[in-house]
C-alpha cells in the first residue's frame, strides 16, 4: 500500500537527484500533508522540510575495531602497513585497559562499505583476532581539491602536491603532500622540517586567506 501521498511520490521522482534519509542541512520550516485513504493503523504522510545545505559533504564510512592484548608491536605495525596498502582510508592505534587490567591496543580502521570485508579478513589473518566490531557512520567533510605548485627548496626547483580544504567559501586548511616533502628531504639530505618550512613559506597567498 502507499506509505506517502501521490503528490509526495511525484515530487520525489521528478525533483530529487540523490535520495538520502535526511541531508546535512539547517532546517528552516516544515510542512505536513496527509492522504485521505483509510489504511487502518497506517497513514499516508508527506513531510516537506525547507532548509539551507552547507557546503560540507556528507558521506558514509565504516569503522572497524578490534582489541589486541597478545600481539607484539612489530605485528601491529606490519598489519597497519598492509591495511593501508589494501585501501584503508585511515588506521590508528589507541592504548587502553582490557580484561583483568591487562594493557591492550585498540586497532581502528576507517574504510568504505565496498572495501570493509576484505579488510576484516586481513585483520583476522594478520593479528589472529577472533572478532572485529563493525559500525557504519555518517561524517561531514570539507570540500577538498588537490593542486600542484612549483617551489624552490635550497634554490632547487620541485613540484609539490597540496591539498586545499574549504568551507563556506573560505580556505580552512592547506597541507602539502607528505610523500613529496619526504622525497625532497631525502634528495637534498636535509631535515624534513626544513623542507616543510620552506614550502609553507611559498604557498600562494589566496590559499592562506
Amino acid at each position: 500500500m502507499e506509505l506517502t501521498t501521490p503528490t509526495g511520490a511525484a515530487l520525489l521522482a521528478n525533483l530529487a537527484r540523490v535520495v538520502t534519509l535526511f541531508p546535512a542541512m539547517t532546517p528552516l520550516r516544515t510542512g505536513y500533508g496527509a492522504g485521505a485513504g483509510d489504511h487502518g493503523s497506517s497513514c499516508r504522510i508527506l513531510r516537506v522540510v525547507e532548509g539551507e545545505i552547507d557546503d560540507l559533504t556528507e558521506e558514509r564510512i565504516v569503522l572497524l575495531e578490534t582489541n589486541l592484548d597478545d600481539v607484539d608491536g612489530e605485528t601491529i605495525g606490519y598489519t597497519r602497513e598492509r591495511l593501508f596498502s589494501a585501501g584503508a582510508v585511515d588506521v590508528f592505534i589507541t592504548s587502553a585497559q582490557g580484561k583483568k587490567n591487562r594493557p591492550v591496543n585498540v586497532l581502528s580502521v576507517i574504510t568504505t562499505r565496498e572495501d570493509y570485508l576484505p579488510l576484516v579478513r586481513l585483520l583476522m589473518d594478520e593479528t589472529g583476532t577472533l572478532g572485529v566490531r563493525i559500525r557504519e557512520e555518517p561524517r561531514l567533510v570539507a570540500d577538498r581539491v588537490n593542486e600542484k605548485i612549483r617551489v624552490l627548496v635550497r634554490n632547487q626547483p620541485f613540484t609539490v602536491r597540496i591539498k586545499i580544504s574549504r568551507s563556506l567559501g573560505k580556505v580552512i586548511a592547506v597541507k602539502p603532500e607528505y610523500e613529496d616533502l619526504k622525497q625532497i628531504a631525502r634528495e637534498l639530505g636535509i631535515p624534513l622540517r626544513h623542507v616543510a618550512r620552506e614550502v609553507y613559506q611559498q604557498l600562494p597567498f589566496e590559499y592562506m586567506r
